[in-house]
């Protein structure tokens, strides 16, 4: 007997509700939670499960989704962990049980991340059709590239962009102008990317509790993979260095590469601590479960050679928390030695603060804290630096004045804690 369909229009959202929800986050303070009908205590519990199922079928134990009665914190938690689908496919091949409701709502998010591949997939065929017809090196990241190679199946991995790296220089530029002139706009930019949409189409997020299969999309045109966790940290220097490290292998398309080992598991855990002071997914953390086993299990990761190569591009301190947490996720899937020489590279109060997180407890969208916020500055110059930013952010004028006051509404209503 099938398990009877959820209803995807119980879960979406109209353009004002989240407008006014943006608004509401603002004036409380946490900008990243737009959810004032769920307890973030109960969005929490909600990971932790979903974080125990995780750890069960990596460690090819039996699973079982214990009994959750506030079906949407666990729909939140599935989508802003970013595992809901997987989670779906695991129920529905039978690795893990669940009761019917947590089952029925897992099957959405699968069967939503299922046409959104299909979709996105596509899409990502033509641009990089287009790119290489024009004779631009395209090198397909992050997700594009981990659902179709690492992933049981590609709609087991949601997406929210198509991330496409190029040559930079002559190479963006072309690129760019093919973009411009095959229906896309230019949506933003910055110091190592500019993203794209279709002109035309609703930039209106359809849910906030799941990946949803007619949500936004968007082509992030990269030209540096280098990594700065912080205004005042250090920046990484891959980009000098990945040249060699590329491989045809994209299944989609064989005129695009793909990052190959070591540089493909520095590129994630390097982009991975870029982004824990704000919002590290679980899907982040079983993304590198997946790509070390597999790419232990057929010789192409020497872990000699990604110590080799993380030391010469000074990536290896900010590469350590994402090390570090999958291996509580997944015991023994990193070499004890390698975390420990990560972790020297890596400031202290970031090894604190990997101490003290578990891999569900690392994503922070209901709070934040000026210890966290500065943990990657060492000395007193990048402290400087970092300072600096913060007075003088990084952003058009005209955005200044908003930040300000985002910042004080933060701190009188204790979204920063101590």
């Amino acid at each position: 007997m099938g398990i009877a369909p959820m209803d995807a229009r119980d879960f979406e959202i109209s353009p004002e509700t989240f407008e006014a929800r943006q608004i509401w986050a603002r004036r409380n303070g946490k900008v990243l939670w737009l959810w004032p009908d769920i307890a973030p205590r109960a969005w929490r519990g909600a990971l932790e499960a979903l974080e125990a199922v995780i750890r069960q079928v990596l460690s090819g134990a039996p699973a079982r989704l214990e009994a959750l009665h506030d079906i949407p914190a666990l729909s939140l938690a599935a989508y802003t962990s970013g595992v809901g689908p997987l989670v779906g496919y695991w129920i529905e091949k039978g690795l893990v049980l669940a009761d019917t409701d947590a089952a029925a709502l897992l099957a959405l998010h699968l069967d939503h991340n299922r046409r959104r591949m299909a979709m996105l997939a596509k899409r990502a065929r033509d641009v990089v059709g287009l790119l290489a017809a024009s004779g631009v090196d395209v090198t397909v990241l992050k997700g594009m590239h981990l659902a179709f190679a690492y992933f049981p199946e590609p709609g087991t991995r949601p997406v929210s962009d198509i991330d496409l790296l190029t040559g930079g220089g002559a190479d963006q530029e072309v690129a760019e102008e093919v973009l411009a002139s095959n229906g896309f706009e230019l949506i933003s930019r910055n110091y190592k990317e500019t993203t794209w949409a279709l002109a035309g189409i609703s930039r209106a997020v359809r849910s906030l509790l799941l990946a949803h299969a007619e949500d936004p999309w968007s082509i992030d045109l990269h030209h540096s993979i280098d990594q700065k966790p912080a205004s005042g940290a250090s920046k990484t220097s891959l980009d000098q260095l990945v040249g060699p490290f590329r491989a045809s292998d994209w299944p989609l398309d064989r005129n695009a590469t793909t990052l190959a080992q070591p540089a493909l598991l520095l590129h994630l855990a390097s982009h991975i601590g870029a982004a824990v002071r704000v919002n590290l997914s679980l899907v982040r953390l079983v993304d590198l479960v997946l790509v070390i086993r597999q790419d232990s299990r057929t010789g192409n990761l020497d872990w000699d050679a990604f110590i080799e190569l993380g030391t010469r591009s000074q990536a290896l301190g900010i590469a350590f928390p994402a090390l570090a947490l999958v291996e509580k996720l997944a015991p023994g899937t990193v070499p004890a030695s390698v975390i420990e020489i990560c972790a020297q590279a890596s400031p202290p109060r970031v090894r604190q603060w990997v101490r003290d997180r578990t891999p569900a407890g690392a994503q922070c969208l209901d709070s934040s804290s000026l210890r966290v916020h500065y943990m990657w500055a060492s000395g007193a110059l990048e402290h400087v630096r970092q300072i600096g930013a913060d007075l003088v952010p990084d952003l058009p004028w005209r955005q200044i004045p908003a930040r300000y006051g985002e910042f004080i509404r933060r701190a009188l209503r204790r979204g920063f804690t101590r």
